[in-house]
């Protein structure tokens, strides 16, 4: 593991060894570290969104059976009153399904 990139008192989880434009999300320093090299350059631009994380009890096969995404989205954005192409599902995980959702 290569020496890390940001805060050396917050782990990253970004390291030397990572390609150029490996990024991650620091939830402690509400920042976003970086890892470029050579002659890359990013692009960051501001916006105003929600990322949330929830947690359904439910396993991941039963959320996303018989279009359980779309109707969990649209029931968000019914909820929220907003468009629901505004609303992304860009991350689960197993076990009691975690959702990570991002609203624009």
């Amino acid at each position: 593991m290569g020496a890390r990139i940001g805060r050396p008192d917050i782990a990253t989880d970004v390291t030397m060894d990572d390609p150029s434009g490996t990024h991650r999300w620091v939830y402690e320093s509400n920042s976003v570290v970086f890892k470029i090299s050579g002659s890359d350059m990013i692009t960051l631009k501001v916006g105003n969104s929600i990322q949330l994380t929830m947690r359904i009890s439910m396993t991941t096969e039963e959320f996303f059976a018989d279009n359980g995404a779309t109707e969990f989205i649209d029931r968000l954005a019914a909820v929220l009153n907003i468009p629901s192409y505004r609303i992304r599902i860009v991350d689960s995980y197993r076990g009691s399904t975690v959702l990570v959702i991002f609203i624009d």
